[in-house]
C-alpha cells in the first residue's frame, strides 16, 4: 500500500442554520447519514440502533445540547442536499468530499477525526517509480459520489480510470476478484487479506 493523502472529517452544516433561533419546539438534532453501512464509522447492530464513531460523537453532541439525536438516512449524493434545504442539522464529510461548497454556503468545523487514504495492490509498487508508474493505464476501484482530490488530475488526463462503486463490501469484492488494478482507500476501512502484497508505505506530497 502507498500512502496518497491525509483527510480531515468535519461536521457540515449550512450557514443559515447558524442564523435559526432555537424555538421551545426544537428538541431535536437531525443528523445526515448514507444508507450504507461504513464500519467502524457508522454502521447498525442486530438491533438496528447505529453504532460506530460518528453515532458516539452526535450522541455526546446532543446530550450537550440537551436535544435528541434523529438520524436522516439518504444516499451520499443527498448529504450535502439534505442540509443546505434545511431537512437535516448537520452530516459528516471531509471538505475535499463536498461540491459546490462556496456556492452551497456551507460551514465546516475544526476536524473531528483525521485518517490517511492508500493506494492498495496486490503487486508490490515499485520503489524507483512515481506515483504516475504505479497508475499508468490501471483502474482504480473507489466510491462512487466521492471527490477524489489527490487521484483526478491522474483521471483527467487518462493515466488511470476509476471503477466507482456503490459501497466499500462490493468494491473490496471487486478489487480481490481482479476487476480493478488498485484499490483507493482509509486505513480504517481496509482490513486486508494475508494473500494481499504490500510496499513499505511512503510519504507523497500533492
Amino acid at each position: 500500500m502507498f500512502a496518497v493523502a491525509q483527510l480531515c472529517w468535519a461536521i457540515l452544516l449550512a450557514n443559515s442554520a447558524l442564523a435559526k433561533e432555537p424555538t421551545a419546539t426544537d428538541k431535536s438534532l437531525r443528523l445526515a447519514v448514507i444508507h450504507i453501512e461504513v464500519p467502524p464509522y457508522i454502521y447498525t447492530d442486530e438491533n438496528q440502533e447505529y453504532k460506530g464513531i460518528y453515532p458516539l460523537v452526535a450522541q455526546a453532541l446532543g446530550r450537550e445540547m440537551g436535544l435528541q439525536l434523529i438520524y436522516v438516512p439518504t444516499a451520499r449524493n443527498g448529504l450535502e442536499e439534505l442540509i443546505s434545504e434545511g431537512k437535516a442539522d448537520l452530516t459528516w464529510l471531509s471538505p475535499n468530499w463536498v461540491k459546490n461548497t462556496q456556492d452551497a454556503n456551507f460551514i465546516f468545523s475544526d476536524p473531528i477525526l483525521v485518517h490517511r487514504e492508500f493506494l492498495f495492490s496486490f503487486v508490490p509498487f515499485d520503489s524507483s517509480k512515481g506515483i504516475s508508474d504505479w497508475l499508468d493505464n490501471k483502474s482504480v476501484c473507489v466510491r462512487q459520489d466521492y471527490q477524489y482530490p489527490s487521484l483526478k488530475p491522474f483521471f483527467d488526463k487518462k493515466i488511470a480510470h476509476p471503477i466507482e462503486v456503490s459501497s466499500q463490501t462490493p468494491m473490496m469484492n471487486l478489487f480481490r476478484k481482479g476487476r480493478c488494478d488498485l484499490l483507493y482507500s482509509d486505513e480504517y476501512r481496509v482490513t486486508m487479506d494475508e494473500s494481499t502484497v504490500k510496499s513499505e508505505t511512503q510519504n507523497l506530497a500533492f
